[in-house]
């Protein structure tokens, strides 16, 4: 549900509050105290992906992706590319 609102505020140019109901909506799926892992030599794992269904997976990606648009649109092109490095 809350990725339905961040996609009405992303539509509407509203890109900081669209960011952060796409953020509550990750946070639904993974956890409040869950922290993207950062780059290491073997690639990222984490315990929290492994255990999530695929249906999962594609909502957090798809709130991702909302993200990076609503980063772009604001002109945070540093932001993208960390966004699409991850």
């Amino acid at each position: 549900m809350k990725k339905y609102f961040a996609e009405m505020l992303e539509s509407a140019k509203a890109y900081d509050q669209a960011i952060g109901k796409y953020k509550e909506a990750i946070k639904e799926v993974v956890g409040e105290e869950f922290e993207v892992p950062q780059g290491r030599k073997g690639g990222m794992k984490n315990e929290v992906y492994r255990k999530m269904t695929v249906w999962e997976k594609v909502s957090v990606m798809a709130c991702c992706n909302g993200i990076a648009l609503c980063l772009e649109e604001k002109g945070d092109v540093p932001q993208v590319c960390w966004c699409f490095q991850i």
